[in-house]
């Protein structure tokens, strides 16, 4: 629980900081699936090479979360911030090279990065964040992943047919820059301001020192911890395996074009937009309880209308991009709540996001190799349903265990 004296930094400069990390987090995982078919052809890469492309940073979120979490516990969240920025603009700057070691190499590099951004911000927002603005600050951070996923979807072939593909990766890294560079004035003026001020022996944010305030108990024996880890493992699974399949399931069950089927696609990562916004005004209306389970009958509705209604497909991926956005903010939204502090946040969500991102990493192979071996789309989607019910009852019962049936976000 914050201490009453606690002052929050200006929300403005807290919103601009995560908005700008957060446009880099998952824009270049995404920025290299337009041109890996040119990729591969220039490097000679087999289909299973270029599909570790796209896998191998998934995989970095499973292993590395959990050093992650020490390195942010250890070097301070502002180091950390400083140190996914950098990774991020030199490993997509290395990505760009066009060479098959330095292909892998900065694409594991860049997972790595993304890991620790992946830590780092929810604990920012757990600091930084009067807890009843916490729902509001992780569903704008959510609209602006997808935000930054959208875009580099839609224009890295444009910029590749001008630059070619080497460039075009390289011109991302412009963003981890603009972040670099924010964060980077951040702490300088923090120093700065700190210095020779009678609150110099604070934190960042006026937060007493460490060895003031008892450590934290162990995130393993929090319930919540579990709960949650469950909810989101069947929340990252639902979300990668439509990411990874939803071009291809248009192609063979509308027989659209490869592009059409594309841009159709990416109306999943477009309304996911909407759904940062949306997902938590409903937070703060009707509570956490039935935001979970709102949240999960649109995961729901998604998978089982594809099964009983395929022809309203435009409509199913409407409610599961609002969905796929809004199971992001519920986890993280319950994370803080459940924490007593930033540094017991950031030991959850290391357990959460490991679990979580070890179980999206089978997404996109086991969704194909039940496709290959019934030759249809019936038996994934039934797959589908079961994960987004799971995410709809780990969600609800997480709910209830953080604070009951009727809790509304509050300051504390």
């Amino acid at each position: 629980m914050k201490d009453p004296r606690h002052a929050y930094p200006p929300l403005g400069v807290v919103v601009l900081g995560i908005v700008v990390v957060a446009l880099s987090l998952r824009g270049p995982i995404v920025a290299v699936t337009p041109v890996l078919q040119q990729v591969s052809g220039d490097l000679g890469l087999s289909a299973g090479a270029a599909g570790l492309v796209g896998t191998l940073p998934v995989l970095a979120f499973a292993v590395a979360s959990p050093l992650a979490a020490l390195t942010v516990r250890r070097a301070g969240p502002e180091a950390a911030i400083l140190l996914t920025m950098l990774g991020i603009l030199v490993s997509q700057l290395v990505r760009a090279i066009p060479s098959t070691a330095t292909l892998f190499a900065g694409t594991i590099a860049l997972g790595l990065a993304i890991t620790l951004g992946n830590i780092v911000v929810p604990v920012v927002i757990r600091r930084d964040v009067p807890l009843d603005r916490v729902g509001s600050v992780t569903g704008l951070y959510t609209a602006v992943l997808n935000i930054g996923s959208l875009l580099t979807a839609l224009a890295t072939a444009p910029l590749a047919e001008v630059l070619g593909w080497p460039l075009a990766l390289a011109a991302w890294s412009l963003l981890a820059a603009a972040g670099l560079s924010f964060w980077g004035v951040r702490v300088r003026r923090q120093r700065t301001g700190s210095s020779g001020h009678p609150g110099a022996a604070e934190g960042p944010s006026g937060q007493a020192p460490a060895e003031a305030t008892p450590p934290p108990r162990s995130a393993t024996r929090n319930p919540a911890t579990w709960l949650l880890s469950a909810a989101f493992a069947s929340q990252s699974f639902s979300y990668y395996a439509y990411t990874t399949w939803l071009p291809t399931y248009l192609v063979d069950t509308t027989g659209s074009a490869v592009t059409s089927a594309g841009a159709m696609a990416s109306t999943f990562q477009a309304w996911g937009i909407v759904g940062g916004f949306l997902v938590p005004a409903l937070f703060r209306l009707v509570g956490l309880r039935w935001t979970a389970g709102i949240v999960g009958s649109l995961w729901l509705a998604l998978s089982t209308g594809l099964i009983l209604a395929p022809a309203a497909i435009a409509w199913w991926l409407t409610l599961g991009g609002i969905a796929q956005a809004g199971g992001f903010i519920v986890v993280f939204s319950a994370l803080a709540l459940a924490s007593s502090d930033a540094r017991e946040m950031g030991g959850m969500s290391a357990v959460v996001q490991t679990l979580g991102y070890v179980v999206a990493a089978s997404a996109g192979p086991v969704v194909g190799a039940l496709r290959e071996a019934t030759g249809g789309w019936g038996v994934p989607l039934w797959v589908l349903v079961g994960a987004t019910a799971s995410f709809t009852t780990f969600s609800l019962v997480a709910a209830f265990h953080v604070h009951g049936p009727s809790h509304r976000p509050r300051s504390r």
